[in-house]
């Protein structure tokens, strides 16, 4: 497993941590999970594949508003190879914000 563990410190004009992950041929599933816990500040997570956006998630998107973005992303026919971009982006924080990034 792959984590990565940092402070994001900016304030409500944003801030944008960078991380990035190698993807295999044959890998199908992508777990990712942001945590921070704080619903009153608020996080998206940009995630890009080698040659494009894939999405934008934010806090609510899994019908819960509680300071967590968590999914899986699966391609059964298998994700595309190559170095994987995730941006976690400041929206509205007050000070800053610790939060955890892990992918598996």
């Amino acid at each position: 497993m792959d984590v990565c563990i940092t402070k994001l410190c900016h304030n409500n004009t944003g801030g944008t941590d960078r991380y990035t992950k190698s993807v295999s041929n044959g890998e199908t599933d992508l777990p990712l999970d942001l945590n921070w816990g704080n619903s009153a500040n608020s996080l998206s997570l940009t995630v890009s594949s080698p040659t494009t956006v894939v999405a934008i998630f934010h806090d609510a998107d899994d019908g819960k508003n509680d300071g967590r973005i968590g999914m899986i992303i699966r391609n059964s026919g298998g994700l595309e190879p190559g170095t994987w971009t995730f941006l976690v982006h400041g929206e509205s924080v007050h000070g800053t914000e610790d939060y955890t990034f892990e992918w598996y």
